[in-house]
């Protein structure tokens, strides 16, 4: 927000839960606090990401206040669709305007508008103003137009808007009635303990010594045994593993988040999926459907996109599996790719297929289930992310990252190599270093981050200059071809294989704030239900 004379150009954002009292009735106090906890742990995080300050809250609702709309609009979606799994859903509104400053509060028409703008979504809906739409970036989000409306005590009538689509990825729509009742359900407060005291004089010094003891051995941190083959599961307040549970050998496959309470790791080598229950720890094994076990012709990409699960599964083929029945999905379930599939991404709309022997990125539209877009990209492709209105393929040979524009192809070249020997920056030897192999993509704040393990490096890239920004030494170089990245609470995270831990890195400065040490090789990371999810590989 930019001062002047009082005023402020603000982008105000409100939420509210919809039939609050009658959830509150429902579920009764205790169980409310606890499900309002979690609901503001879920706003606050977002808000926290996408650079929102919170202005007020009133118990189920928050008024925020942001620099950027687009922040505020993928803000806005993020709390919408986080909190599906209370089984509860929220109304947003957004708007940007003249904003008066009242010590520091912010009011006037702009902020009673924003409110107004609130009033009217339904739930699962983010609503913005006409005005609000008109100042995004039109590739980043997809609006339908929900008419003129008057809003309450403001004259005249708003046109607005629901932003059904976010950087290509349609929004869920709002949790069936069943399901959000069964998710209600499974929020419990903690139990009560209530103990007899004998009725005898107790000292207050001993009293407080013993009270103290007690909660101290209540809160040490239980150990976890952590095992090879595993996936393991981050608290992102703490950095501490608070779970972990064997799979199917992941190898260098990918993992994905499956809603509403899901984590699906591929393995390569098995040509198995592990599907774990983020809420029991369950473990199923199903097959992949046409992958060869064991053979080079095993795929080892995986993604969730559109409703499915959409796995590499062999020479030619991606396949969709359907998350509810654990099978095939209905024809087509096998979906030609000519060449080799490997790692997937999804977004923009798309299905996005790195293929592995022909040095292009095919695009499957899951509306007609074929290719439809093929994108030429550097030699040795070895990742690919989607994110900031572009996709992204790392190419191992020809040490490049192919910055892929979604809508036509065209792909635009950004070596990586060129920086190995800059000096100064993120702690990164002045010497020249060996040469890397840029590995896994991920998005975030205003970047393309690629890890390369070769080197034990992350790049950042700017993409409005298409180069590399700085360099960050994160472990150890290895001798891996695949290490994961992801943004999560406010941080990219990255996993060294050879160092076996799991760094933080602060997108402010570009440092290490935290380092998880692991007793294994950690390679692919997901995030699902406000962790981070790690596989552990054995140490070869």
């Amino acid at each position: 927000m930019r001062e002047r004379s009082g005023h402020v150009l603000a982008t105000v954002l409100f939420t509210d839960i919809v039939n609050s009292s009658r959830l509150a009735t429902e579920l009764g106090d205790r169980r409310w606090r606890v499900l309002l906890t979690h609901h503001h742990d879920i706003v606050r995080k977002a808000l926290k990401k996408h650079g929102g300050r919170e202005v007020d809250n009133a118990g189920d609702g928050f008024f925020a206040s942001f620099d950027d709309q687009a922040d505020a609009i993928r803000c806005a979606c993020e709390i919408s669709d986080g909190v599906r799994v209370l089984g509860v859903g929220v109304r947003v509104g957004c708007h940007v305007g003249q904003a008066e400053v009242v010590g520091r509060k912010l009011g006037g028409v702009t902020v009673h508008a924003g409110a107004r703008v609130m009033a009217e979504a339904g739930p699962g809906e983010v609503l913005v103003s006409s005005v609000m739409k008109d100042l995004v970036p039109a590739s980043g989000f997809t609006f339908t137009d929900r008419g003129l409306h008057t809003l309450k005590g403001i004259d005249g009538e708003w046109r607005l808007f629901a932003v059904t689509a976010v950087d290509g990825n349609p929004r869920p729509p709002p949790v069936e009635p069943e399901e959000a009742e069964r998710l209600r359900q499974e929020i419990q407060p903690p139990p009560l303990i209530r103990r007899r005291w004998a009725r005898v004089l107790i000292p207050a010094t001993a009293l407080v010594i013993a009270a103290a003891a007690v909660l101290e051995v209540a809160n040490r941190p239980q150990p976890i045994e952590i095992q090879a083959n595993s996936l393991a599961r981050i608290d992102p307040a703490t950095n501490r593993i608070i779970a972990d549970v064997p799979v199917a050998d992941p190898g260098g496959s990918q993992l994905t988040a499956v809603p509403p309470h899901e984590v699906w790791v591929l393995s390569h080598q098995d040509q198995l999926i592990s599907i774990v229950d983020t809420v029991t720890g369950d473990v199923q094994p199903i097959g992949v459907f046409g992958g060869q076990v064991g053979s080079a012709n095993a795929g080892y990409g995986i993604v969730f996109a559109h409703g499915f699960v959409w796995v590499s599964g062999g020479n030619d083929e991606v396949v969709r599996i359907d998350p509810s029945s654990r099978g095939l999905a209905g024809h087509p379930s096998h979906i030609h790719i000519p060449g080799k599939p490997a790692l997937l991404a999804a977004g923009y709309g798309r299905v996005w297929v790195g293929v592995l022997d022909r040095n292009r990125v095919a695009a499957i539209n899951p509306a007609v289930h074929r290719v439809v877009l093929r994108a030429l990209i550097g030699s040795g492709f070895n990742g690919i992310g989607v994110g900031g209105g572009w996709v992204w393929a790392s190419n191992c040979v020809d040490d490049t990252v192919s910055k892929i524009d979604p809508q036509t192809g065209r792909s635009t070249p950004i070596p990586v190599g060129v920086l190995k020997t800059v000096t100064g920056v993120s702690g990164v030897s002045p010497q020249p270093l060996q040469t890397g192999c840029p590995a896994t993509i991920a998005t975030g704040f205003g970047s393309a981050w690629v890890s390369d393990p070769i080197l034990g490096v992350v790049y950042r890239i700017d993409p409005r200059t298409d180069q590399v920004i700085d360099l960050i030494r994160v472990g150890e170089p290895s001798g891996d071809y695949a290490s994961d990245i992801v943004e999560a609470d406010g941080s990219m995270w990255v996993a060294s294989p050879k160092s076996q831990t799991i760094v933080r890195i602060d997108p402010a400065t570009d440092q290490i704030e935290s380092t998880i040490h692991v007793p294994y090789k950690p390679n692919g990371l997901a995030v699902a239900d406000g962790s981070v999810w790690v596989t552990l590989n054995p140490i070869e």
